[in-house]
């Protein structure tokens, strides 16, 4: 299909306006710290495992699985919560005519954040060798209006050229995967478990050492994970961090440039330093331990299970720690993934701020060193 003027226009425009990465310039990037001063790799994620997310990501995108009108019986809530995490589905595909069977798989689209960057033309844009077999025109279209523009066809010796915002996006999910904020991985205790610890001789005398043994170490797995979360919530404090000391030491030495910085930006200031403010507290999820341990031996007192049977005891018990945990590892998940909507409102609003902080600086025609280290904390 012939493009119009216009519409090849358009695409013109959309090349010009991003900054384009082959592969290879792309993975450098990803395995890099944020902050360019520290040195080894920051995201250790392999090349094949790079590549599978990518593609993955491509196809699911043609199939469209991110797209509301795409899943209709999937709730509001449950919707919001696939725009922070990204949207997976199990679909069936076609890689060209010699693909007559269909590939079965799950496949899953991150979140982009478009929004993000200040010219709209500025967009999430991956070109693979899979456009074609997929039968994707758009995209094929564009591959070869850029190869003209840029007269580099064949560009990288990898399948992918990507834009800015979508390698800023596939970074943000990389990391994710690395520094997961999001799944819990902790479980409770089977109930097989459970009865394993009952299943002794005399356990009646044992329960109240079997429950703070059984209790015990679920609050500890607990405390673990969140230690491991608030782990990966000090990445994105540090990187807030790493601005305001910009501006803080900075401004000894260009007091009158950052002094303007400050004016011209009061507004997001206040509310980049209220947000530091706020991510700076680590996640808290707070179970009265000794009172549940009291409550669940006060169940099961002495005075109370005399005439119970030892086998009906044994799955009450069962049944009453299973329950606990499984309801407080639910609880937890629903709290954390609130903190995760806090969080990647942060990691947003620190980009947009930084942006336009960097343009500011450039407009202004500031000292080249100030750019550079600006930068050097992006």
């Amino acid at each position: 299909m012939s493009l119009t003027k216009e519409e090849r226009q358009h695409i013109e425009n959309i090349i010009r306006a991003n900054k384009w990465y082959t592969y290879e310039e792309a993975e450098n990037i990803l395995k890099s710290h944020w902050d360019t001063s520290k040195d080894g790799e920051y995201l250790t994620t392999k090349r094949r495992q790079i590549q599978k997310i990518i593609k993955s990501d491509v196809i699911g995108t043609y199939l469209e699985i991110n797209k509301k009108t795409k899943n209709l019986s999937v709730s509001d809530d449950d919707w919001n919560l696939k725009k922070i995490y990204g949207w997976s589905k199990k679909e069936t595909y076609y890689l060209g005519e010699e693909n007559k069977n269909g590939i079965t798989e799950t496949l899953h689209v991150f979140p982009k954040y478009d929004n993000l960057f200040q010219n709209n033309l500025e967009k999430s844009i991956v070109l693979s060798s899979f456009d074609e077999d997929l039968g994707d025109i758009d995209k094929v279209q564009m591959r070869e209006i850029y190869e003209k523009i840029v007269n580099d066809r064949g560009r990288g010796k990898t399948p992918y050229l990507m834009t800015e915002p979508y390698l800023f996006a596939l970074k943000h999910e990389i990391e994710r995967r690395e520094y997961p904020t999001k799944r819990l991985y902790l479980l409770p205790n089977t109930p097989k478990e459970i009865i394993s610890e009952l299943d002794q001789t005399n356990f009646r005398n044992n329960i109240p050492k079997i429950i703070d043994k059984l209790y015990t170490s679920f609050f500890s797995n607990v405390n673990e994970e969140i230690k491991t979360y608030n782990r990966a919530k000090s990445v994105e404090k540090n990187r807030c961090t790493d601005i305001n000391n910009f501006l803080l030491n900075w401004k000894e030495i260009y007091p009158e440039i950052i002094k303007k910085i400050e004016q011209k930006f009061s507004k997001d200031l206040e509310r980049f330093k209220d947000l530091l403010n706020k991510i700076d507290h680590p996640f808290i999820y707070h179970i009265d331990k000794n009172n549940e341990k009291a409550k669940l031996l006060k169940k099961y007192s002495p005075q109370k299970i005399k005439n119970v049977d030892n086998s009906v005891l044994r799955n009450k018990i069962k049944n009453s720690v299973y329950s606990f945990e499984k309801y407080n590892l639910e609880k937890l998940e629903i709290e954390l993934s609130k903190e995760d909507k806090f969080i990647l409102e942060v990691a947003q609003y620190r980009h947009t701020f930084s942006n336009k902080i960097l343009e500011y600086l450039k407009k202004e025609n500031c000292d080249s060193i100030l750019i550079v280290a600006f930068e050097n904390i992006l």
